[in-house]
Order: C-alpha cells, then sequence, then structure tokens
C-alpha cells in the first residue's frame, strides 16, 4: 500500500492470499504493469484515511484476477483505472470498518 502522497511504481508483482492486493490511500499514486492477485478479498483498494490528505489514484495495466472477492473498492473522490477501464468513487467509505479487518485474528 502506499500512503501520505507517496508516489509508487509497481511492475510485474504476484500478490497471493492478502486481505487487499494493492492500496493507495492519502494522496498517494501507484502506476505500473503487470499485476497477478490470487485468493485476496480485495484487489485494488484507493481512499482517504486521514483528513489532512486528499484521495488515493491507481492506474494499472495488464492486470490478472483469479479468487477475487472484490476486484474494486474506490472511495468517493478516488480514482482506479485497471486494463484502461476508469472507476471513480461515488461513496464515503466507513475507513474504520475497512481497517477493523486487520485487528481480526
Amino acid at each position: 500500500s502506499a500512503g501520505e502522497r507517496s508516489e509508487l511504481t509497481l511492475k510485474d508483482i504476484s500478490i497471493n492470499g492478502s486481505l487487499t492486493g494493492v492500496a493507495s490511500k492519502d494522496a498517494s499514486s501507484i502506476i505500473g504493469s503487470n499485476i497477478s492477485l490470487n485468493n485476496t478479498k480485495v484487489g485494488f483498494a484507493a481512499f482517504q484515511k486521514k483528513a489532512t490528505y486528499g484521495a488515493g489514484f491507481i492506474d494499472l495495466s495488464e492486470c490478472k484476477f483469479d479468487k477475487v472477492e472484490k476486484e474494486i473498492l474506490v472511495e468517493k473522490k478516488s480514482t482506479i483505472i485497471i486494463n484502461n477501464k476508469k472507476h471513480i468513487g461515488v461513496i464515503k467509505l466507513d475507513i474504520e470498518k475497512l481497517y477493523s479487518q486487520f485487528n481480526k485474528k
């Protein structure tokens, strides 16, 4: 995941057995290609976690999915572009609820 105005470039990445594959939050930007996700709960997520920052942005090409429960999770004002398909968030996400899944044992 990228956060707090960071910039990441991803290439030739394989993610298996993760809660979230790729996440951009708090005015961060992720670009790249050839991303493979397998057995993840959320494939790609973009959102604002902290009020002092802005929306997340992801632009990835050549992405493949297998056994991904929810491919795209995008919050209002955030943008995710996967394989040239643009997803712009229209709802405010419950970030506390989103992060609570990481605390489950």
